[in-house]
């Protein structure tokens, strides 16, 4: 669906109107509708939120979680004290009670199956094996005693400074398995291919699997406790170039977002290419400076609607599955 027309924004709004209408009037309901509203915001916007996630700077923070937990060790050592961060261990806000829930409710295939099958195995430094397991105990007890606060303390914010990297690594790489589904579906669409239905399967079921993941980073990004983290691990700010994207590190951030998985395998043409294999360098273009960026800065051409990046990779413009009218 293409909401930069008339039609397509007011068929949109229309979706959005009556699920908002829908999900207030039934509440045994509540769960199902955000589940195909997920879905449905999903089929909408996974080539903004793939953009996004294979920028520079937003791969530049993911791989500063990986590389710098050095600087969270020693604030971590030193918290408490005068030259330390300010104590965050004791409030807790609404949002973390949404994570907790999750968390428990999804304990045995977060901890036991997709945290640590996220973790790449050459990473430096390697996290021991048992780095989630006084996260899962804190988790349980949480929520069992409806407390909070033994959600995130000294003891298990190592712990949850893995997750959060997990669930980026885990929710960037499903947003790149829909758009490499989102191709071949586009050329069997446009060429009457005969299994054009099992591209649409394919496709589907891809959405429906990023899901878990999207919602899950969606809850740690607006708890207290990733607020918090960010906190300690900064020492409140006074680290924060440190772990801020650089301009002078785009190739390394772009070479390991392809190491990482982030980028899809349908990026073509020499735009794309040269910051990861040669080219002019660093995939600089006359139109990038360190100055003029923001979050479109790795768009390397104006789009013909005069935006830059707003065309997803300019060349090949995906196209989902059309939404049509109103789902609800």
């Amino acid at each position: 669906m293409d909401v930069s027309s008339a039609e397509g924004l007011a068929n949109h709004a229309e979706t959005l109107s009556d699920y908002l209408y829908h999900y207030g009037e039934n509440l045994p309901e509540r769960n199902d509708d955000s589940m195909s509203f997920t879905q449905y915001l999903l089929s909408v916007c996974w080539e903004k939120l793939h953009r996004r996630f294979c920028s520079w700077q937003r791969l530049g923070l993911i791989r500063k979680f990986e590389e710098r937990v050095d600087i969270l060790d020693a604030h971590l050592a030193i918290v408490g004290t005068s030259s330390g961060p300010k104590d965050p261990f004791l409030s807790r806000g609404t949002g973390d009670r949404t994570l907790l829930n999750f968390l428990y409710g999804n304990k045995d295939n977060i901890f036991k199956k997709m945290l640590p099958s996220a973790l790449p195995s050459d990473m430096h430094p390697q996290p021991s094996p048992s780095v989630f397991d006084k996260l899962y105990e804190a988790v349980v007890h949480a929520h069992e005693k409806k407390k909070l606060e033994l959600l995130y303390t000294k003891e298990t914010a190592l712990g949850f400074h893995y997750l959060v990297y997990c669930v980026f690594l885990t929710a960037g790489r499903a947003i790149k398995l829909i758009k490499d589904r989102s191709k071949p579906l586009k050329i069997a669409g446009a060429s009457k291919n005969v299994s054009y239905s099992e591209f649409v399967e394919s496709f589907k079921s891809h959405i429906t699997a990023a899901v878990l993941p999207m919602k899950f980073l969606q809850f740690v990004l607006g708890s207290t406790v990733f607020k918090d983290h960010i906190g300690v691990w900064t020492n409140d700010g006074e680290s924060l170039d440190l772990l801020l994207p650089n301009w002078t590190e785009k190739r390394v951030n772009l070479i390991f977002g392809k190491k990482r998985q982030f980028m899809a395998e349908s990026k073509k043409g020499p735009q794309q290419e040269s910051p990861i294999e040669g080219g002019n360098g660093d995939g600089d273009t006359p139109n990038e400076s360190p100055t003029g960026g923001g979050e479109n800065d790795d768009a390397s051409e104006e789009s013909p609607s005069g935006r830059y990046g707003d065309n997803d990779d300019n060349d090949d413009n995906d196209d989902a599955p059309e939404v049509g009218k109103s789902i609800w």
